[in-house]
């Protein structure tokens, strides 16, 4: 049976804490039921609640933080009203909670919660808009193992002061997020029904977007210091699209393993200095539009490749172009003025163009191995090459 105790009867918090039906630990530990007590005010601070009964909080309403993990059943369909009394919170997390459908609209008074974990809730479906809405304060959001949750908050965009954002194992079809002013890693794996990914005008510095098994196209719009692009195992994402994101200098984005992307454009990345995309069975695509810091290219094992564009790309001096099928020589690489080596081994090439030398007049090391070349191919004579 559920604790329920009239604090009224008793001296200090400690004295409820006693009484409960279950062993509490007085020394916090994050595995086991413990809690922290304020020595010199006897109030309690901090409730992690693991695999136990879970008692009223309404006796604690100077919780900081909240922790409830597998309640045995214990809590309903809808928490107690008795939450939004808890108004000091500023960490709460609930996780492994068999029966919760939603979040009370009374969370609204829980005005300086800072963290916010809702994990392995399985019917949890509704998070009021308007009321989660009121928690400016939020600097993390975490939404795990929520396999009925269809959406985020509308109000999203209330959360100014959020830095870290996670959505894994969800319901959302679509996420757009724009303009959230202070978020820098956001986490979006595992969604199965997620289609489609828009995100802007944000200072994001890390995104992982992996196994969402439907997404289709993925948009990243005004990022202001990109170090860490993960977009890996999406299976059916068709589209990649960047434009106007400050990088990091050693931010190098990882592509990998999304047998469908067939166009990747990208336009307007300042700072990107390196860049591999290998291995994309289906990529048809590419297009690199104002990269200014771009020196290394490597764009490998990519056989379906029929186009690929470079403009106003001043700094590149490598490109790689191996095993990508290639039938012809792509005019667009004949813009390359800084480019100092060129492979392109194991294609089907039988021609380059005339005017390589002229256009190319910096190159140095071209290695055609493995093409389709016959007889003599350099006319006129490569005279800058020092390396074929």
């Amino acid at each position: 049976t559920n604790a329920n105790v009239n604090c009224t009867i008793y001296t200090y918090d400690i004295d409820i804490i006693n009484r409960n039906p279950f062993y509490v630990r007085l020394k916090l530990n994050d595995s086991f039921t413990s809690v922290f007590i304020d020595e010199f005010t006897k109030v309690l601070r901090v409730f992690n609640i693991f695999n136990d009964v879970n008692p009223s909080t309404k006796n604690f309403q100077s919780l900081n933080s909240l922790i409830i993990r597998s309640d045995n059943g214990a809590i309903g369909q809808h928490l107690p009203s008795e939450f939004g009394k808890l108004k000091y919170l500023s960490t709460l997390e609930l996780s492994d909670i068999k029966n919760l459908e939603d979040l009370p609209n009374d969370i609204e008074y829980l005005v300086s919660v800072l963290s916010l974990t809702l994990q392995n809730i399985p019917n949890l479906s509704r998070i009021p808009d308007e009321s989660i809405g009121k928690l400016t304060q939020l600097r993390t959001f975490n939404l795990t193992d929520l396999p009925n949750l269809s959406t985020i908050p509308t109000t999203i965009n209330n959360f100014q002061q959020l830095n870290k954002f996670e959505i894994t194992k969800t319901s959302i079809t679509i996420l757009d997020l724009i303009g959230l002013g202070s978020l820098y890693y956001l986490k979006i794996t595992f969604n199965s029904l997620l289609e489609t990914i828009a995100i802007k005008n944000m200072p994001l510095s890390f995104i992982d977007v992996r196994n969402n098994d439907e997404l289709l196209t993925f948009n990243i719009q005004n990022l202001y210091y990109l170090q860490t692009l993960n977009v890996l195992s999406n299976k059916k994402l068709n589209s990649l699209n960047i434009a106007n994101v400050t990088c990091n200098s050693y931010t190098i984005p990882s592509i990998v393993d999304n047998p469908q992307l067939n166009t990747i454009e990208l336009k307007n990345m300042s700072g990107l200095t390196n860049l591999e995309i290998n291995s994309l069975s289906s990529l048809k695509l590419i297009s690199f539009d104002t990269l200014e810091s771009l020196f290394n290219v490597s764009i490998r094992f990519n056989p379906q490749l029929q186009t690929i564009t470079f403009i106003n790309t001043p700094s590149i001096n490598y490109l790689d172009l191996s095993q990508c099928n290639l039938a012809t020589f792509p005019e667009s690489i004949l813009q390359l003025k800084s480019l100092i080596n060129l492979i392109m081994t194991s294609n089907q090439l039988s021609t380059l163009p005339s005017t390589l030398q002229n256009d190319l007049p910096n190159l140095q090391v071209l290695n055609l191995a493995n093409n389709n070349f016959q007889g003599n191919i350099f006319q006129p004579a490569l005279f800058n090459i020092r390396e074929l």
